[in-house]
C-alpha cells in the first residue's frame, strides 16, 4: 500500500510539472513524502477511493482514502463510552431534580401546617377548653418536628443535586481526557510502529497477556511483548516507588508453547518489555472534594497525580525474586527507582534463563540467595 500511495504522490508531481519523462527503472521525486496513517494499530487498510488519472492536484487536495473502519470502531467504542456516561447523567440530574421537586413541595406543605397549627395552639385555653387547648399544643410540636425534618430534607435535596451535576460535570472530563490520551497514545504507537516496520495487535481480551504485540511486517516471526505498567513513588522511603507486576507465573509463563490467556505463546516472543509509568499522588491536604467549582473552573482541580515518568525495560531486567501484589500469582518488580529506570534489577547479573528456571518453577516467592532491595531493608 506504501508504494500506491508514493506512486500516486509521484504522478501528482509529474502532471504539476507538465514535464514528459520516456525512461525505465525507478525514478522518485525530490518532494516525496512519506505518507502515514494515523491512529492505526496494523496499518493493514485498503485504499478505498482514488482520483482519476491525469488529474491535476493543488497542494492539500484529495488523492487517496484509506480505508480505517477497523481503527474507526475503536475510537468509535470509547466515544460510545462518552455518550453512555452523557445519558446516565442527564438521567441522574432528572431523577436528582425530581427528588428536589419533591422534597420542595414537602418543605411548602409543612410550613402551611406548622403556620395552622401555631395559630390553633395561640387560641385562649379558656376559649376553647383544656382538652382542645392540650390537643393543638400537641398537634403544633409535631407540626415543628415535620418542618424541621422537611427542611433538612429539601436542604440535602438541593446539595445533592449540586453535588450529582457537579459529580458529572467531572466525571464527562475525564472520561474526555481518558479518550484523548487513548487516542493519542495509540497514534504514537502506531506511528511508531509503522516507522520501523511494525504492526501493533492489541490483546483480544483484558486480562490476556501482553497489552500490545509488536509484530515485524517483514519477519511476522519477530514480535514483541509490551505490557504497560503504572506504580507510584512512595512518599515515606525517598527514591523508591511500590513496584509494579510483572505479569503472571502462570500457564502461559510455565508452558512457553500454551495458548490461554496470552496473545501469542510465550516463546514467540523475542523479548518482553515492560513500558512503565511512575508518578506521584496529590497529598489528601491538596484535595478538596467536597469543594463546588463552576464548569469554567475545571483547570483549578488538583490533578491526583504528577510528576509522570516512562521507561521502557525488558522485564526480566526489572524482576524481584518477590512476588507482586495482587489476587493472583504475580511476579513482582524491584522497587529502587534508578535501579528500575536502569534495568539493574535482582536478575541483570544472572541472565534471563536464570529469571525463566526461578519463575517457571515458582520459586520465586522464596527468599533465593539474590534478594531486591526494599525500603525495609534500609
Amino acid at each position: 500500500m506504501k508504494y500506491l500511495i508514493n506512486a500516486i504522490l509521484l504522478f501528482c508531481t509529474l502532471s504539476v510539472t507538465a514535464k514528459t519523462v520516456l525512461a525505465t527503472g525507478t525514478v522518485e521525486s525530490e518532494n516525496t513524502q512519506h505518507v502515514l496513517m494515523p491512529l492505526v494499530e496494523s496499518f493493514n487498510g485498503k485504499v478505498n477511493e482514488i482520483i482519476a488519472e491525469g488529474t491535476a492536484v493543488k497542494k492539500g487536495g484529495l488523492v487517496a482514502k484509506v480505508d480505517g473502519s477497523a481503527v474507526d470502531a475503536k475510537i468509535e467504542s470509547l466515544k460510545e463510552q462518552v455518550e453512555t456516561f452523557n445519558e446516565t447523567a442527564r438521567k441522574s440530574e432528572i431523577d436528582a431534580k425530581i427528588a428536589l421537586s419533591n422534597s420542595q413541595i414537602a418543605f411548602e406543605k409543612a410550613v402551611i401546617t406548622m403556620k395552622i397549627a401555631k395559630m390553633k395552639a395561640n387560641l385562649p385555653q379558656n376559649y376553647i377548653g383544656d382538652l382542645k387547648y392540650k390537643q393543638n399544643q400537641l398537634h403544633y410540636k409535631n407540626a415543628q418536628k415535620s418542618f424541621a425534618k422537611a427542611e433538612n430534607d429539601f436542604k440535602e435535596a438541593k446539595q445533592k443535586q449540586e453535588e450529582k451535576h457537579q459529580s458529572n460535570i467531572l466525571g464527562l472530563a475525564q472520561k474526555q481526557k481518558k479518550l484523548k490520551h487513548q487516542q493519542g497514545l495509540l497514534k504514537n504507537l502506531s506511528l511508531f510502529a509503522e516507522q520501523n516496520g511494525y504492526e501493533i495487535i492489541l490483546a483480544e481480551m483484558q486480562n490476556w497477556y501482553p497489552d500490545l504485540s509488536f509484530v515485524n511486517k517483514v519477519n511476522p516471526k519477530i514480535k514483541f511483548a509490551v505490557d504497560i505498567k503504572t506504580t507510584y513513588r512512595l512518599d515515606d522511603y525517598d527514591g523508591f516507588c511500590n513496584g509494579f507486576t510483572l505479569g503472571s507465573h502462570g500457564e502461559y509463563f510455565r508452558t512457553r508453547t500454551s495458548t490461554k490467556n496470552i496473545q501469542f505463546p510465550y516463546a514467540e516472543y523475542t523479548s518482553h518489555i515492560c513500558l512503565g509509568i511512575l508518578y506521584t499522588r496529590a497529598l489528601s491536604a491538596d484535595i478538596d472534594e467536597t469543594k463546588i467549582l463552576e464548569l469554567n473552573e475545571l483547570d483549578k482541580i488538583t490533578s491526583v497525580i504528577k510528576n509522570l515518568v516512562f521507561f521502557a525495560e525488558e522485564k526480566w531486567k526489572i524482576s524481584s525474586d518477590k512476588g507482586g501484589s495482587g489476587n493472583t500469582a504475580n511476579i513482582g518488580s524491584i522497587q529502587y527507582i534508578d535501579d528500575m529506570l536502569n534495568g539493574n534489577g535482582v536478575f541483570k547479573n544472572l541472565g534471563e534463563k536464570i529469571f525463566d528456571e526461578l519463575v517457571q518453577a515458582s520459586v520465586i516467592e522464596l527468599n533465593c540467595a539474590v534478594r531486591s532491595v526494599r525500603p525495609a531493608d534500609g
